[in-house]
């Protein structure tokens, strides 16, 4: 929340960018909840979840299926 370069070296561009991306969907969110994230380029969809700073991109999207399996694989 624009602290990024506060704990360690000076932070990347992207690192930058990421920062401010969050501070705009955090800030719409709380000036209009969902709505306000909409018009921040969220638009939540059934099954799919936001995914911030993933492969090189500020914004994408993925399965939350997808999402569960990584953070909890299936027991064997």
């Amino acid at each position: 929340m624009g602290t990024h370069s506060d704990f360690r070296s000076k932070s990347t561009e992207f690192e930058t960018d990421l920062s401010h991306k969050m501070q705009d969907l955090w800030l719409a969110f709380a000036n209009e909840d969902w709505k306000g994230l909409k018009g921040a380029g969220w638009t939540p969809s059934n099954g799919t979840a936001l995914v911030l700073g993933s492969d090189g991109k500020l914004t994408g999207s993925e399965a939350i299926a997808v999402l569960d399996a990584n953070v909890c694989p299936p027991a064997s």
